[in-house]
This record gives structure tokens, C-alpha cells and sequence, in this order.
């Protein structure tokens, strides 16, 4: 499966946004959006922006978010 596929909870009018969408920077440091309506960073660069963003997608497909509507902890990423 892609990791721009939609997953079984999504609603079939649900808009997938691309990975360069989701990327944003915001006074010298780097963010992204989530489809829970969250925004994680700052990152150092937009590499590491990237970086992180699909580590949360993968981590979101496997289930190990702590709750529903809720993403995974990025804290211990290193920036």
C-alpha cells in the first residue's frame, strides 16, 4: 500500500494532501501538518521536516498511536 493511500477510517471525501502540502516553514524552522489536524516540528531543515513526517505516516499505518485521534510522539526525534 502507498503511503498516500487512505486508510479505513477516512472518509471517502477526505482530501489527501501530498508531502510537499503537508511541509511548511515558519521562521527559519521547519513544520508539517497531519490528517488528525495536528502540527508537528519545529525541525531544524526541511529535510529533517520530511524525515519525521514519514516516520508519523508509518508509524500512523502500524497502528502504534497512542490513541485514535491522536498521532504518535515525535518528541524523541532528534532536530
Amino acid at each position: 500500500m502507498s503511503l498516500q493511500g487512505r486508510r479505513k477510517e477516512d472518509l471517502p471525501a477526505t482530501r489527501i494532501r501530498s508531502r510537499s502540502e503537508r511541509l511548511f516553514e515558519e521562521g527559519g524552522s521547519w513544520h508539517f501538518y497531519t490528517r488528525e489536524g495536528t502540527v508537528e516540528g519545529p525541525f531544524s531543515s526541511k529535510f529533517r521536516a520530511l524525515d519525521a513526517l514519514d516516520t508519523y505516516i508509518r508509524l500512523m499505518q502500524a497502528g502504534l498511536s497512542s490513541k485514535a485521534d491522536q498521532g504518535p510522539s515525535l518528541e524523541l526525534l532528534p532536530q
